[in-house]
């Protein structure tokens, strides 16, 4: 059986931080912007 782990981070009066959040970022770092990293993720 395969396991698969996932970790968020939480602070207080703050956003967590998980899988989609980092995907996110690491879409804008691959294509330069945020509204370029939204279209490539299919993000609205």
């Amino acid at each position: 059986m395969p396991v698969r782990a996932q970790l968020s981070f939480a602070a207080a009066n703050a956003s967590p931080v998980g899988a989609d959040r980092i995907r996110l970022l690491e879409a804008v770092a691959r294509e330069g912007g945020i509204s370029a990293a939204a279209r490539s993720d299919g993000i609205t």
